[in-house]
């Protein structure tokens, strides 16, 4: 996958490539072509004075024309060979057809405009050529075209004929040079400027991006359970908007999930609370008939598993209904309480204990056989006939039955609460207070 940075930089570098070609090409073309202007504009002001001394050596263009050609007059004019930048060589000189009527200069010598004649005309106010210059003949019209370049000549502030530029003239030796040099610097500066492009697009790449990548990290870092996220806002544009927008939702969705927290983990505890409260005999504090039911079952796997003794109890209140008749029935439920508590500090702590409904209650000894549950049985009977019930009523005691089931692996739970039950009948009917086996 290319990264959103690598894209971003990619198009500025592109961007910067394109606009420096266009900026570059275009500059060079105007350049160029403000270059070729000066050299027109050169040589017609060499070509003007050259022409403007001719009229005025003979007074009249007819004059001029009878007494010597342009060429000559400019060649015999010529103090030196080196007044003019360059010479006109044998080779570079491509005489026109005999029927132009223009006569050139010998090889060798000197004009002053370039390396070839001077490609202007000579024309009066009509367009009508006045010398025979460029190919032209005397008397021939030109193009309309040809007189909107034509630039005036004066003499004494009288305007004499009209100059007309044919072509870009030749240029001289350090004209040529200057374009070069201009050639060249365009060049370096082309290529200085698309080497700097690089690292500024790298860096304006990195700067413009660093934004997105590091809401993108904290997006991530969300996606990760870290709600609480920050990012730095640059600037008041539209993505410092965007940042601010997002720290604001970070905070909010962080707030909300903590409060969230915070309530999942008090419901928890009070599902726990009332899980356990579900489980628990009001009461009593002791475990209820549901609960008793669900941990029994666990402890006669385990006992099955590992070949371990198992022995229930069951105890009843002795004359409890009595109780309830004789002294009310809040002197019932402190006698449950208390009886409840006996039996919680008298037996192990791994023995489960549970209310199993009215004055009933149901012990399991765990990896105990029936000779060590009869010991348990009778020092909880004897402790609870020992108890000081006076402190509830004057004259009143308090004593249990018990009856008492051993499991074997051909037993179910069911079987062996019913023989436990069974047994507790049997310590009612043979005069209360006392353990059955």
């Amino acid at each position: 996958m290319i990264s959103l940075r690598a894209k971003f930089t990619f198009s500025l570098l592109v961007m910067s490539f394109v606009a420096i070609a266009v900026v570059g090409i275009t500059s060079y073309k105007i350049t160029q072509v403000q270059f070729e202007d000066l050299v027109v504009s050169r040589a017609m002001e060499g070509f003007v004075k050259n022409i403007t001394d001719y009229y005025v050596r003979y007074g009249s263009w007819e004059n001029a024309r009878n007494a010597e050609h342009f060429f000559d007059y400019i060649a015999r004019t010529r103090q030196s060979p080196n007044r003019s930048s360059l010479r006109i060589e044998d080779e570079e000189w491509h005489r026109p057809p005999p029927n132009d009527g223009r006569r050139l200069p010998p090889p060798g010598q000197n004009i002053g405009f370039g390396r070839a004649p001077p490609p202007f005309l000579v024309v009066d106010q009509n367009g009508t050529v006045l010398i025979d210059l460029a190919g032209r003949n005397i008397g021939e019209l030109i193009t309309p075209q040809e007189m909107n370049r034509a630039e005036p000549i004066f003499v004494d502030s009288i305007e004499i004929a009209l100059a007309v530029p044919i072509e870009r003239p030749m240029l001289t030796e350090i004209e040529e040079r200057y374009l070069s040099a201009i050639e060249y610097s365009w060049l370096y500066s082309l290529l200085v400027a698309i080497v700097l492009a690089i690292p500024v697009g790298i860096v304006l790449g990195h700067f413009f991006t660093a934004p997105i990548e590091e809401l993108r990290k904290a997006i991530r870092g969300m996606q990760d359970g870290k709600l609480r996220q920050l990012v730095r806002v640059r600037a008041n544009d539209e993505i410092g908007q965007l940042s601010s927008a997002f720290n604001l939702m970070s905070e909010n969705l962080a707030i909300a999930y903590e409060k969230l927290e915070k309530s999942r983990t008090r419901l928890s505890v009070q599902a726990v609370v009332l899980e356990e409260l579900s489980r628990r005999d009001e009461l009593t504090q002791l475990q209820n008939r549901r609960a008793f039911d669900d941990l029994a079952s666990i402890l006669f796997a385990q006992a099955r598993r590992f070949d371990h003794s198992l022995t229930f109890a069951m105890a009843d209140i002795d004359y409890f209904k009595k109780v309830n008749d004789d002294y009310s029935h809040a002197v019932g439920d402190s006698v449950l309480q208390e009886v409840a508590t006996l039996i919680s500090t008298t037996l192990r702590e791994i023995d489960l204990i549970a209310r199993y409904g009215g004055e009933e209650f149901v012990v399991i000894f765990p990896q105990t056989d029936i000779k060590g549950a009869i010991i348990f049985a009778n020092r909880l009977r004897e402790r609870v006939a020992a108890y000081d019930w006076e402190q509830l009523t004057p004259g009143f005691t308090v004593t249990l039955s018990i009856g008492l089931a051993q499991w074997s692996t051909e037993d179910s739970f069911k079987e062996v609460l019913k023989a436990a039950d069974a047994r507790l009948y049997d310590a009612k009917s043979n005069g209360r207070n006392q353990v059955c086996s």
